[in-house]
């Protein structure tokens, strides 16, 4: 083999050595861009889902809230009048159309007739002492807050959860449930 050969061939196997190392070290080094980046992607996507998470939570508690203070407002109300159904209605329609969150708003009488509904006049009478968020309101030692699994409301006739607080007079008679109904989906 002449000299010429050999150093044609070491040549050779140096550049292949050469071009080998090169792309060696741009694969390690796209590898490593590209863990940086899915890193980073991550990152950003546990951020998002947190803020997300404390938007929700924020949502969830504000509406409950409201929820609470709408069914406070219910209980004085027939504490207060009574259980006129011509005097606790435009009661109930104030409220609702204060906030959005309710489809509903009423008073159950403590015969699970709704007596109050702000949806006026035509829901009055309605039975509904089958309905569970009454019926958990008949033990005087069940939570205060009582809410359902969604339904279809008997009297608005939409998809929706009661909210609902026993309503007692001063004395701790029971006279009936307050019932604030809303869309399962505004949560």
């Amino acid at each position: 083999m002449s000299n010429t050969s050999k150093q044609a061939r070491f040549l050779a196997l140096a550049y292949g050595f050469t071009a080998f190392i090169i792309v060696t070290i741009a694969v390690g080094v796209s590898v490593e861009a590209v863990r940086d980046e899915e890193a980073r992607l991550e990152r950003q996507a546990l951020e998002f889902a947190e803020s997300l998470a404390q938007i929700s939570q924020e949502h969830m508690l504000r509406n409950f809230r409201a929820l609470d203070r709408n069914s406070l407002e219910v209980i004085d109300a027939v504490r207060n009048l009574g259980t006129d159904t011509q005097k606790l209605t435009p009661v109930m329609q104030r409220i609702m159309s204060r906030d959005n969150i309710a489809v509903q708003i009423g008073f159950i009488y403590r015969d699970g007739r709704l007596l109050a509904t702000s949806a006026g006049l035509e829901g009055a009478g309605i039975d509904l002492k089958d309905r569970e968020h009454f019926k958990a309101h008949l033990e005087p030692n069940r939570p205060e807050v009582f809410i359902s699994k969604p339904l279809i409301g008997r009297a608005s006739n939409k998809w929706s959860v009661q909210y609902t607080r026993r309503v007692t007079s001063e004395s701790g008679e029971f006279l009936g449930v307050a019932v604030i109904s809303f869309d399962p989906l505004y949560l």
